[in-house]
């Protein structure tokens, strides 16, 4: 959706700025270009149950932020992953502990949400997947705590 927002904002100032190219340079001794980003609230229509339309409102920054959080996990996998392969270590350990679930979740929870239709099995299948998610934070917290920890498990599993 950030996308889509941006691609809008981006084609309706180019066209500004091709209109102010095109005049002569005598015309304007300056020429700025600043994008301007209104306030905008985006509605979005709910269907419910009894066939009943509701529109809520969205604030920009709400699902900017989510998505934000999303790609600073995915970064954080991104640096995580051969850290603990060059320079295994606790902190490591325990970030990947923290940061595989929740990219996890956060992945399936949107194939379950496109994928899962009707009024009851969303909430069930997000409900077991969220107890997944859970028991999976819980058990690579305690393979770290009582066990080697996830890096060197891993290392341990490459050299079999």
């Amino acid at each position: 959706m950030a996308a889509i927002f941006y691609s809008r904002l981006c084609i309706r100032n180019s066209s500004r700025l091709a209109n102010s190219l095109a005049r002569p340079s005598f015309a304007s001794s300056t020429i700025s270009f600043s994008p301007r980003v209104q306030s905008v609230v985006f509605k979005k229509t709910v269907h419910s149950s009894a066939n009943r339309k509701a529109e809520l409102e969205i604030s920009p920054s709400q699902p900017s932020a989510h998505w934000k959080g999303e790609r600073f996990v995915s970064v954080a996998l991104l640096t995580l992953i051969p850290t603990g392969i060059i320079y295994p270590s606790a902190v490591v350990d325990w970030a990947l502990a923290v940061v595989v679930p929740l990219h996890n979740h956060w992945g399936v929870g949107q194939v379950l949400t496109d994928y899962i239709h009707g009024s009851s099995m969303p909430k069930v299948a997000k409900g077991i997947w969220l107890a997944v998610s859970i028991l999976q934070f819980i058990g690579l917290c305690y393979f770290n705590y009582a066990d080697v920890g996830i890096c060197k498990a891993v290392s341990m599993i490459w050299h079999m």
